[in-house]
């Protein structure tokens, strides 16, 4: 009963054990030949763009200034309309108060009021 039991735990331990990966290494000394230019260019040296690529990137972001100082505009005015709308609307309820207080003056003036004092 014993030696199963070795053997398994034998074999359980050889399985599990940590294995070293081998090491492959490339022998093969080949060099490795690009077919198109590999110069690095710098981008802020003069010459890096042409002429009419920096004339288009100039106009393309003279064209979004506009768009932005468009939209600033608009959004502008729509704000101007909401407060002179405002102020109309502020006025006109400061005069239908006003009627009020009018109307409810002239109604008191001519209808005597019934707290007069009486004379007993």
């Amino acid at each position: 009963m014993k030696s199963p039991l070795f053997l398994s735990l034998t074999l359980l331990a050889l399985s599990c054990s940590e294995k070293k990966a081998e090491v492959q290494v490339s022998t093969v000394d080949q060099s490795v030949h690009a077919d198109y230019d590999t110069t690095a260019v710098d981008s802020f040296a003069v010459g890096a763009t042409s002429v009419d690529v920096a004339a288009r990137i100039r106009q393309s972001s003279l064209d979004y200034q506009d768009s932005l100082l468009l939209i600033r505009k608009k959004e502008e005015e729509e704000k101007r309309t909401k407060e002179l709308a405002a102020e109309e609307k502020a006025a006109a309820k400061k005069e239908a108060d006003e009627q009020r207080k009018k109307d409810k003056e002239q109604k008191t003036a001519e209808n005597p009021s019934s707290e007069e004092p009486k004379n007993l």
